[in-house]
């Protein structure tokens, strides 16, 4: 089962990132793409933690390790991925950011993470910290977008990468392990 869904998740990582590309041949901005799949994907997640009974907890104790999740372990890597559609960052440090920032954050649920959190929970609730952390940054630079009525190509890519994203958590989410009186996260970003 790990191999599928190991499978499964690269095929899903695969298939954001040539969406992502997409939207950036569409005129899609790296900033306003990163926001996007963070605010569909927390909505996404949300719904499905929502429907398992696995809501995150907003109590201050929980509030600062979902931001800093969200931070090391998501929005940077994935805004350096973005960024690296666009031309706009080198390869070279592409191959150096973002694994450095995936290792912090992945050290940082391994080791600080508060007992009893449910993995789906989790992820919730690092999307909304994610979406939040980056709104007034994206409103500063008025990087939104959101895809229309019209079916074009970027609405599209838009759609996929919401999906794609937002299955790509969820389904990282089996990739889970028990750890000492608490689930252990062993996804990567």
């Amino acid at each position: 089962m790990t191999v599928v869904l190991l499978l499964l998740n690269g095929v899903l990582i695969a298939g954001i990132y040539a969406l992502g590309r997409e939207a950036a041949h569409q005129g899609v901005s790296a900033l306003a793409l990163l926001y996007w799949q963070s605010v569909s994907s927390a909505i996404l997640v949300s719904l499905v933690a929502a429907v398992l009974g696995e809501r995150p907890r907003f109590s201050p104790r929980y509030l600062r390790h979902y931001a800093l999740t969200g931070l090391l372990g998501a929005a940077a890597p994935l805004l350096a991925a973005f960024l690296s559609i666009q031309g706009s960052v080198s390869a070279i440090l592409l191959a150096v950011l973002a694994p450095l920032l995936l290792v912090a954050g992945r050290t940082h649920r391994t080791h600080a993470w508060p007992a009893g959190l449910s993995p789906l929970g989790v992820a919730s609730g690092m999307l909304i910290a994610q979406a939040l952390l980056l709104d007034p940054i994206a409103a500063y630079a008025h990087a939104f977008v959101l895809p229309s009525t019209a079916g074009t190509r970027l609405d599209w890519a838009l759609i996929g990468t919401a999906v794609l994203s937002g299955a790509f958590y969820v389904s990282a989410l089996m990739l889970t392990a028990a750890g000492p009186g608490r689930k252990k996260l062993l996804w990567s970003t």
